[in-house]
């Protein structure tokens, strides 16, 4: 009997040790925890946005390609850039049809010309 009480003792005064050190290996498993999903995250976040860059500029490069095309085999554009268009012409009406064509084909230069203004 003597032996089980001194065995105990000797258990519960550890027990606080014991409690303590598990807590503090809990605390820091969160901890490690919490840092490996930032680092992921901003892992994450960093290919988010450089798959969405260069979505970007291959739409606006085919857009500028497509623009150029069309400036190029469209002669109304240089008719009206040399200046020799005249008001009310059939070639202006065209001209607006061309750019009009454009903007319906591509997303990125329809919600382009519908900003808000800024100063209002």
């Amino acid at each position: 009997m003597m032996r089980k009480s001194w065995y105990r003792r000797l258990l519960f005064s550890y027990f606080p040790i014991f409690m303590l050190t598990v807590s503090i290996l809990i605390f820091l498993s969160f901890l490690i925890v919490n840092e490996i999903s930032r680092n992921e995250t901003g892992k994450a976040n960093r290919i988010t946005t450089g798959f969405v860059m260069d979505s970007v500029e291959n739409s606006l490069t085919k857009v500028e390609m497509d623009v150029l095309n069309e400036a190029e085999t469209n002669k109304s554009y240089s008719t009206f850039l040399n200046g020799q268009a005249q008001s009310g012409s059939m070639m202006l009406y065209d001209l607006v049809g061309s750019l009009r064509t454009l903007k319906d084909n591509h997303e990125l230069v329809h919600s382009i010309l519908y900003l808000p203004n800024e100063g209002s």
